[in-house]
C-alpha cells in the first residue's frame, strides 16, 4: 500500500535511505480510515478517477486549471461537501447512472511534489517542531492502563536527503473533521484538536481521534494497528452494522440477529472486544 498514490507517508516522498515500514503502514492505514468519511463522488463510466480528483483538489485550491506551485501559499475554500455531483454529470436515458466514488484526503494526480504539498495543506508544513530527531516517549492511556513507548526517531523532516531541494511555504495543519465531511453526524459535537502531532495520552471514543493518532508526521509517534485494538472507539456503542438482507452470509456469534456487531461479545469464556476479533483472525498481527 505505502506505494500506492495517494496512500504513501511523507518520508517516502524526500529520498530517505532508512524508514520504518511499519510506521510507513499506519500512515496508509491512516489514508485508508479517513477514506470512509471523505467526500462520495458520482462518478461515470465515461469519467478518469485521475483527471476528476485533480480537477477537484484543483478548484479546493482556487486554482483556474493552473499547475500547483509548492512555494505559494493558499487559503483553503470552504470545506468539502459530504455529496460531489459535477456539473453536467447527471443521468440520461441509455448511459448507465454511474457510481459514488470516494476521494482521497490526499491527492496524488501531480507527482510527489504535488502529493507532498497536498499532505502540507492539511497536516501543515513539517518543521523541527512536528517532525524532530529525538528518541520519542509515547505513553498511552486505555482504560487504568498505561502504555509507555520509546522509538527512536533517527531523521527529521529537515535532514531527509531531497528535502531541501524544494522549497514550502508555511503553512499551518488545518482540522482533520473539515475535510471529512461524512463524519458520524454523532461526533459533531466532540471538540477535538487535530492539528497538532503530538496526540493527548487519553483516546477519545470516536473515529476522528484513531485517523489523527495514524496521520503523525514523526514515524515514531504513530499508533502502531497492535496498539490501536485497544482504542476506546472499537468498543464504543452503537456497534457496527452489516447488511440484512444478506441471507447467504452465515452471522458468528459475536454478531447480534439484527445484523450489528456487538462492541463486546463472549468468545470461548472470555469477554472480547472487535480488535481482539481482529487480532485472533491474524488481520493485526501482535509484532505491529
Amino acid at each position: 500500500m505505502d506505494g500506492a498514490g495517494p496512500y504513501r507517508p511523507p518520508e517516502l516522498l524526500f529520498g530517505p535511505r532508512s524508514y520504518d515500514a511499519f510506521a510507513i503502514d499506519v500512515w496508509s492505514l491512516g489514508v485508508t480510515l479517513a477514506e470512509f468519511f471523505t467526500s462520495l463522488r458520482l462518478q461515470t463510466d465515461s469519467d478518469s478517477d485521475d483527471e476528476d480528483l485533480a480537477l477537484l483538489n484543483r478548484a479546493d485550491d482556487g486554482e483556474s486549471g493552473s499547475e500547483s506551485s509548492a512555494d505559494s501559499p493558499r487559503a483553503f475554500t470552504p470545506s468539502p461537501t459530504p455529496f460531489i455531483i459535477p456539473r453536467g454529470n447527471r443521468p440520461r436515458p441509455g448511459i448507465p447512472t454511474g457510481r459514488w466514488t470516494r476521494t482521497s484526503l490526499f491527492d496524488a494526480t501531480r507527482g510527489e511534489i504535488g502529493l507532498a504539498w497536498s499532505i502540507f495543506r492539511v497536516r501543515g508544513t513539517p518543521n523541527e517542531s512536528t517532525w524532530p530527531v529525538r528518541p520519542s516517549p509515547y505513553v498511552i492511556h486505555f482504560n487504568a492502563l498505561t502504555t509507555s513507548f520509546t522509538r527512536p526517531n533517527k531523521q527529521s523532516f529537515l535532514t531527509l536527503p531531497d528535502a531541501s531541494k524544494v522549497s514550502f511555504a508555511n503553512v499551518d495543519a488545518v482540522d482533520l473533521s473539515s475535510r471529512l465531511p461524512n463524519l458520524p453526524l454523532s461526533t459533531s459535537s466532540i471538540r477535538h484538536d487535530t492539528t497538532t502531532h503530538v496526540p493527548v495520552p487519553d483516546p477519545v471514543s470516536f473515529p476522528l481521534d484513531l485517523i489523527h493518532r495514524f496521520l503523525v508526521y514523526e514515524p515514531a509517534r504513530r499508533l502502531r494497528p497492535s496498539e490501536a485494538l485497544g482504542h476506546p472507539w472499537f468498543k464504543a456503542e452503537p456497534g457496527l452494522v452489516l447488511p440484512t438482507d444478506a441471507d447467504h452470509i452465515e452471522y458468528p456469534s459475536w454478531v447480534a440477529e439484527t445484523g450489528t456487531v456487538m462492541r463486546t461479545f463472549n468468545l470461548e469464556g472470555k469477554t472480547r472486544t472487535v480488535g481482539d476479533l481482529l487480532q485472533m483472525q491474524g488481520i493485526v498481527g501482535k509484532e505491529m
